[in-house]
């Protein structure tokens, strides 16, 4: 019965995600991040912006067809918010992992933005970090993930041995448990 429950709130999370997520991130692309950066490169020759997605879009800098670089605004709240939500139902993590996540992406959308636009506007050194910070979002999230399982782990291990103590004293576990 508890594989059940995992196995319904995953696919909420992601009737969720598809349904509800997915849309609004390609809105706020495609309706406001991407014709800004198309505006900010308009009058820029070594810089070409590629066709927008529901999660991001690429930026080519240099000249003609040698370019330099190649950077990729990738939006946050994807797959890298969707996935360590799925783990953190299934490990029945506390919710503040979750809050966690979710304001790790709030925060990672606001800086990554600004750091396209100064990137297109200012200095091409900024695409770069923006290019970075995205590398750091994968293992920041499944780290996050990996600290609450090592919390419940812990957690699971002090109710065992609470568990194991009051029936050796022939108690009822369940009157011992403070909620």
């Amino acid at each position: 019965m508890r594989w059940a429950k995992l196995i319904i709130l995953a696919a909420v999370l992601g009737g969720l995600y598809i349904l509800a997520i997915r849309p609004i991130r390609g809105v706020i692309i495609r309706r406001f991040i991407y014709p800004e950066a198309i505006a900010a490169v308009a009058h820029k020759t070594a810089m070409e912006i590629s066709d927008s997605s529901t999660g991001g879009f690429e930026i080519a800098v240099g000249e003609g067809t040698s370019h330099s670089g190649y950077y990729r605004y990738f939006m946050a709240f994807g797959e890298y918010l969707f996935v360590p939500f799925i783990f953190l139902a299934i490990l029945r993590a506390d919710t503040k992992w979750a809050v966690l996540i979710f304001l790790l992406h709030f925060g990672y959308f606001i800086v990554e933005t600004g750091l396209l636009f100064l990137g297109l506007r200012v200095d091409y050194v900024f695409l770069r970090a923006m290019d970075l910070l995205g590398y750091i979002l994968f293992p920041t999230s499944f780290g996050i993930v990996a600290l609450a399982w090592f919390e419940t782990r812990e957690e699971r291990k002090a109710d065992s041995m609470a568990s194991k103590n009051s029936t050796l004293l022939g108690r009822d576990p369940s009157k011992d448990r403070v909620h």
